[in-house]
Parts: structure tokens; C-alpha cells; sequence
């Protein structure tokens, strides 16, 4: 069997109900709390945690601690250190703070160094996949427009990121055999966080697209089944400017099965695809 998977960072399951984003809802489709495991404390309270939550539904197993401890870091090391003292990690706008004062962080790469089921189920396909592939110079981008303000821009970057991974997706699954292929897209989180109070319409307007996508690519492709899934939800933060993650993840099916917990999301898809 032929197994397709469409990772979406910060997909919001009251959203895809409450639009009635047929592609995405499939046949089937449900929301799954996320362990506690797979939480990092932030600001505003422990969160789902993007690294930890890939790591766990592409592995099946419980996420190394300090493989995804952090996806930035700070080159002084005193800074660094000061940042992790638990109650200065509570400390809200620290990141704007010394950024002012000069300091500045640095993206690092985040990989993920057991098996996952893209190398159980050889042979795979894996576009833009987090901890496998390399994907930080677009995401760097992304960030420094954020942080500019410059919102016109990002939003024709962003559309290009969208139509660039799909596009890559779709020529890999035509010239290549698989038995499970993947793409990952995390335009959503992005405008989540961004949008939530300031913008919502573009949210709207972004998840509607993402829908129409999703469905022309999997019309057009051959497969057995089509696993969506997402790593966490977005909400309204409790500081009413920006979105931050709800605490449980999105996930859809063209076939009628259900996940008991995140770890069973793995083997299922190793189930699926015939591999042991």
C-alpha cells in the first residue's frame, strides 16, 4: 500500500471544522492531545513544542530532551545559560530585550538522529521535513521579515514557500517509487502566531488555500491512504496580541482508523505501507 502524509505546522482543528475544509477534514478526521512530554515552557506557560512533536510522530517514540531542547541559541555563552534559569525563562519579551541591547540569537539545526518511518519504509519520500531535511534558510527568512514588520513581503514569500514545497512534492511522487512519502508545510503556525487578533482574515484566507492544495494533489495522486497531521493547534494568546499553540494536534484519514495516542501515529503508518 501507498502511503501519503501532509505535515502542517500549527493546523487548528476549529478551524478546518468550523470552515468546512472538505479536503483536509478527508473521510475521517479528529483532534489528539499531545503528551506532556513534548511540551516546553515559554513565557506564557508550558506549550506544545514543533520539534518535539515531530520528532514523536516520526519516530513513535518519546522525544530526546536535548535533541530538541531548543530551535535557537545565543553565541554568548553567559546569555545562553542565563536564559534557561526557570524563572527568567518566564520572563515575557526577554527575546525583544536583548535583541535591543544587541544580542542576538541564532537558528540551529534541529535533526533527528533515530529511526523514524520514512526509514522503515524504504524506499520513502521526504520534502521539507523537519530534524530530516534542511529547511532553516527559508524559515530565517520568514523570521526576519516578522521581525521587520514587513508583513506585504512576507506574506509573497510565504505563498512561494507554499507553492515551491507542494510543487516539489508533486515532482518527486511522479518520477519516484515510494511506499510512505511526506511533505511538510508550516505557513500556518506562522501567520497563526502572527495573525490571530491582527489579521484573522489572512488566517482565513491561508487555510483556504492550503485546502484547495491538499485536495487537487491528493485527486491527483495514486495512493491507498492520506494521512493530514498537524503538531499542535493554534489559539488567542493570553496577551491578546498573537496566537499561540493549542494543546492538542489535528489529524484526518481517507480510510476509516483512529490513533489512541501521538506515539501510534509511526506505526500505523509502518502498518499501512506493509513494512516491518
Amino acid at each position: 500500500m501507498k502511503v501519503i502524509v501532509i505535515g502542517i505546522d500549527g493546523l487548528e482543528y476549529s478551524l478546518v471544522k468550523g470552515l468546512e475544509l472538505k479536503a483536509l477534514m478527508q473521510s475521517h478526521y479528529d483532534k489528539l492531545e499531545i503528551p506532556r512530554e513534548c511540551f516546553i515552557e515559554t513565557d506564557t506557560g508550558a506549550v506544545p513544542y514543533t520539534p518535539k512533536v515531530w520528532e514523536a510522530i516520526l519516530t513513535g517514540d518519546k522525544p530526546d530532551p536535548e535533541e530538541t531542547k531548543t530551535l535557537w541559541r545565543y553565541r554568548n555563552p553567559f546569555i545562553e545559560r542565563l536564559r534557561w534559569i526557570p524563572f527568567l525563562r518566564r520572563f515575557k519579551g526577554k527575546r525583544r530585550l536583548l535583541k535591543k541591547i544587541g544580542f542576538n540569537p541564532m537558528r540551529v539545526s534541529f535533526k533527528i538522529s533515530r529511526e523514524t518511518f520514512l526509514d522503515r519504509c524504504r524506499p520513502s519520500i521526504g520534502v521539507n521535513i523537519p530534524g530530516i531535511n534542511i529547511w532553516e534558510d527559508r524559515n530565517r527568512r520568514i523570521t526576519e521579515l516578522i521581525d521587520k514588520g514587513r508583513h506585504k513581503t512576507l506574506m509573497l514569500v510565504m505563498d512561494r514557500y507554499l507553492n515551491d514545497v507542494f510543487n516539489e512534492f508533486e515532482k518527486r511522487l511522479d518520477e519516484e517509487d515510494y511506499r510512505v512519502a511526506m511533505m511538510y508545510i508550516n505557513n500556518l503556525d506562522y501567520i497563526g502566531h502572527l495573525c490571530w487578533y491582527k489579521c484573522f482574515d489572512k488566517i482565513i484566507r491561508l487555510y483556504k488555500k492550503v485546502d484547495a492544495k491538499v485536495g487537487k494533489l491528493l485527486r491527483k495522486l495514486d495512493h491507498d491512504v492520506s494521512l493530514i497531521v498537524s503538531d499542535h493547534g493554534m489559539k488567542g494568546s493570553r496577551d491578546g496580541v498573537s496566537g499561540e499553540h493549542s494543546s492538542y494536534l489535528f489529524y484526518s484519514l481517507n480510510i476509516e482508523d483512529r490513533f489512541e495516542s501521538i506515539y501510534d501515529i509511526a506505526r500505523k503508518i509502518i502498518e499501512w505501507s506493509g513494512c516491518r
